[in-house]
């Protein structure tokens, strides 16, 4: 309870010039994937300790996962309405 107030909060900080309603699907998405995204940081970490920067760690880490990302994506887009 405590870490994901301390993920919100960091999150609301990173994102303060998104507009308030991406702003609250993407601390949904982490709010509901949070094992996912730690490990996501740990790769992170250890990709940039082998000599790698962040931007090039990231995209290989996005696309070694981008399975996983999808289904994420995919469970949080936006419905379409049947009329």
């Amino acid at each position: 309870m405590i870490k994901e107030f301390f993920v919100r909060r960091m999150l609301e900080s990173q994102l303060k010039q998104v507009p308030q309603d991406q702003r609250e699907k993407i601390i949904k998405i982490f709010s509901e994937n949070p094992d996912f995204f730690e490990t996501l940081a740990h790769e992170l970490q250890e990709e940039m300790k082998r000599g790698k920067n962040q931007g090039d760690a990231m995209q290989e880490l996005m696309l070694r996962h981008r399975d996983e990302l999808g289904r994420i994506m995919q469970q949080n887009a936006p419905r379409a309405k049947n009329n």
